[in-house]
């Protein structure tokens, strides 16, 4: 899930506009968004398809997020839709790998929070955990050099990605936009990221008043970052991609595991906050794009949710080493989608698994080799993780 409204970087309006919080911070629309959505999955989990319990139960839900204030709070809000007016902080030292039988041992998220646990020697409050940007090895790409350096010193195919935008947009409207742009907050626009930036800024600022010409802007901006891997090469985009997504399959394959052998264990729910790069690349990466277009486009609180289903009344349950029962549910705010690479709308382990090992990186030693080390004080300022 991305996380909901936040204020922008520019100067052009007092912060009592974006309710008082600081620059990239969280706005009240963004609360309320994060709040709906949560309220609208316990329509569907709890109440509908009573996947999760009535009371919110911490060893049920793995909620995580980047370092990000805005993602924490994003994750919070909406585990108070979830579970409104119940405490969720953990009651106990816990964590989610050491409980019995949990499918995240063994994973990237059991190594992650290993890394986390032996860095901050204490547990976690709850209910979401920050992944510090110190131990993420999987949404943002402080910890990955090459991959840092890649996006935020434009590394990409620059001309490339300006030329598609024109492909698709037209000449005119980027022009038009530019203009607009350029005369509302008082500045030159001479390349992509300075258009860009401002794109950016333009829908968090006009993004509350649900003027439906601010669509024309998101959609242009979602083009850039869905396509901000633009080149010769794409190592980067596939590198990008797997840390965030072959984590996931980890998990969901150990638990299929636990299923097919009658190993209990309590995780149902694995949520994760974190930013527009990350989900317009993930949908990318699904082919989303390539089949419906930039009609819909990533905003403020989007969700991607990928299920794990079972018939139970498909006789290839009685088969333990089949795993032809299980398919995926992949929705893309509020909407079921029918990927390329699948026969069916709901997309058969078989077709989903294949698509996923022959364009992911599995093999973590090649993920480190290629990231080179941390960025440490070679940080800079992530424009493009908005």
């Amino acid at each position: 899930m991305r996380h909901g409204a936040r204020s922008h970087y520019e100067d052009n309006v007092p912060k009592e506009f974006f309710d008082g919080v600081g620059k990239g911070h969280l706005t009240r629309r963004g609360r309320i968004d994060q709040l709906r959505v949560g309220q609208a999955r316990r329509r569907e989990y709890i109440e509908q398809k009573k996947l999760l319990s009535p009371s919110y139960n911490p060893k049920e839900i793995f909620s995580i997020s980047t370092f990000k204030k805005r993602c924490i709070d994003s994750g919070r809000h909406f585990l108070q839709g979830l579970y409104p007016l119940q405490e969720h902080k953990f009651q106990e030292d816990f964590w989610h790998q050491k409980d019995e039988n949990s499918p995240l041992q063994g994973t990237m998220y059991d190594r992650v929070l290993s890394i986390i646990e032996d860095h901050y020697k204490q547990c976690f409050a709850g209910p979401v955990i920050e992944i510090d940007h110190i131990s993420d090895l999987m949404m943002h790409t402080r910890n990955c050099r090459t991959l840092h350096k890649y996006l935020n010193q434009d590394l990409f195919d620059v001309q490339m990605l300006e030329n598609m935008m024109q492909q698709y947009f037209g000449e005119e409207t980027i022009n038009s936009t530019r203009a607009i742009m350029e005369n509302y907050f008082e500045k030159n626009i001479t390349k992509l990221r300075q258009y860009f930036t401002l794109l950016d800024a333009t829908v968090a600022e006009h993004y509350q008043t649900e003027d439906p010409s601010i669509r024309h802007f998101q959609r242009q901006e979602c083009f850039i970052l869905a396509n901000n891997f633009v080149g010769p090469e794409t190592i980067h985009a596939d590198i990008f991609v797997s840390r965030v997504l072959v984590p996931t399959f980890e998990l969901l394959e150990k638990a299929i595991k636990n299923k097919d052998t009658n190993t209990p264990f309590d995780l149902k729910f694995l949520q994760v906050t974190f930013h527009d790069t990350n989900l317009s690349n993930l949908l990318r990466f699904l082919k989303y794009f390539d089949t419906y277009g930039f009609d819909k486009f990533v905003r403020f609180s989007s969700s991607l949710r990928i299920e794990l289903l079972r018939d139970i009344n498909d006789p290839a349950v009685q088969d333990q080493q089949n795993f032809s029962e299980y398919r995926f549910r992949v929705n893309f705010d509020n909407e079921d989608l029918k990927l390329p690479f699948c026969t069916d709308l709901y997309c058969s382990y078989d077709e989903f698994m294949t698509y996923m090992r022959q364009n992911l990186i599995f093999d973590y030693e090649e993920v480190e080799k290629y990231c080179d080390g941390k960025m440490g004080s070679e940080y800079v300022n992530e424009l493009k993780f908005k």
